[in-house]
């Protein structure tokens, strides 16, 4: 090797190591300054007072959840947790609207301080214990706290919203309430609202248990949700590859649920008019009585056991295939290309049966029953009367 080239590596070594001798200074320096302000950095939980009425509550914080908690001496307390540069404060405002408490949580980090361990967030915590009353609006939002309404809070309207926390709520009496979130999980017990639920998760799990409401909406893309005994006017599921699954309840108007991929179950539940639609998820029904039933699907399965519907039931698959016992309509119309229909009525029915290339067999008509329409492409067809 030449002369020359070692003289410029020899060089470049020595430059990258006074440059790297540099930067550790300055990393010490700046970590020294920083180890000084950890004392301040640590939290220490603080109770604040409210004294002005309100009816109206606004939370906003950036990494602590919120509970909503009732009061054992009737005085309103904001109990959080505080530091010099990640705090709350709180101010009560007055509007045509009502008087409204605002909570807020302020962010003073700059950005180098949260590279030495000061910006720390773990299980932070704002606590609001709120005398009994029934209020007008509660508005809690969160960016990766979890959100808590306890039992037997009243209010007219609830808008819950966080990204990364959880959200439950138990023994809530409201008009309306929306509640969101985006990868954490949703639960909700014993509600009464008076008018609408809309809830909403893209990735987590929504539970759902004793909601009495009008109208109810619930939707979500990849998490599952279940229903247990819920009461609406109306209700509308959906998913895109979550499972939906209902146990019990009354829906006493419309039902619809949809989803993609993912399955609907319904079991032991009553309800008016009912749709449902899936692409590739299976569709099961168990112990449901109903007005009526439209169950369409292009790749899974319809599966129904012990169903009565007093108007009818249109059941559509393209490849999937189509099976019922215990089942029974006034009219009944079944529909596929490529996938089998089989299974038992309870009444006998006026048949009107076509296939291509399937073969059918079904018991004799009776014309002055209703009517069943089975029809294949290429599906098999084999029908029962088991009263």
């Amino acid at each position: 090797m030449k002369k020359s080239k070692v003289i410029l590596i020899v060089i470049s070594v020595v430059c990258i190591l006074i440059g790297a001798a540099m930067m550790g200074g300055a990393y010490y320096a700046l970590a020294s300054d920083a180890s000084e302000k950890i004392a301040d950095a640590r939290f220490q939980k603080k109770t604040h007072t409210v004294t002005e009425p309100f009816t109206k509550l606004n939370i906003r914080t950036i990494s602590s959840s919120i509970e909503i908690l009732p009061s054992s001496d009737g005085t309103c307390r904001i109990v959080c947790d505080d530091n010099e540069k990640l705090y709350h404060d709180f101010s009560v405002t007055e509007s045509p609207q009502g008087t409204q408490l605002n909570i807020n949580q302020r962010d003073d980090w700059q950005w180098y301080e949260m590279l030495y361990g000061l910006y720390r967030v773990d299980e932070l915590k704002v606590q609001v214990y709120l005398p009994a009353a029934e209020y007008d609006l509660l508005h809690a939002d969160s960016a990766n706290g979890d959100i808590t309404i306890a039992p037997d809070f009243r209010c007219r309207t609830v808008n819950t919203y966080t990204a990364g926390g959880n959200t439950k709520i138990t023994d809530l009496q409201t008009g309306h309430l929306t509640a969101h979130t985006v990868s954490g999980d949703l639960i909700l017990r014993d509600t009464d609202a008076a008018e609408d639920v809309y809830l909403e998760s893209i990735s987590g799990f929504m539970q759902i248990e004793n909601l009495k409401a009008t109208n109810v909406t619930t939707h979500s893309s990849s998490g599952g949700m279940a229903l247990e005994n819920v009461s609406s006017d109306y209700l509308r599921a959906t998913s895109v590859s979550g499972e939906i699954r209902v146990m019990g309840g009354d829906f006493r108007n419309t039902s619809y649920f949809e989803t993609g991929s993912g399955n609907v179950e319904i079991t032991d539940s009553g309800c008016g008019e009912q749709s449902i639609t899936a692409i590739s998820g299976d569709v099961s029904l168990q112990n449901v009585t109903g007005t009526s039933l439209n169950a369409r699907n292009t790749s899974g399965e319809i599966i129904i056991g012990d169903a009565l519907y007093s108007e009818n039931v249109l059941c559509h698959t393209v490849s999937g295939e189509i099976q019922f016992t215990g089942l029974d309509s006034e009219m009944l119309e079944f529909l596929s290309t490529s996938g089998d229909v089989s299974g038992n009525l309870l009444s006998p029915k006026n048949f009107i049966v076509d296939t291509n290339s399937g073969y059918a067999s079904f018991p004799p008509s009776d014309e002055s029953a209703g009517t069943c329409h089975i029809s294949t492409v290429s599906g098999n067809i084999s029908i029962a009367i088991e009263p």
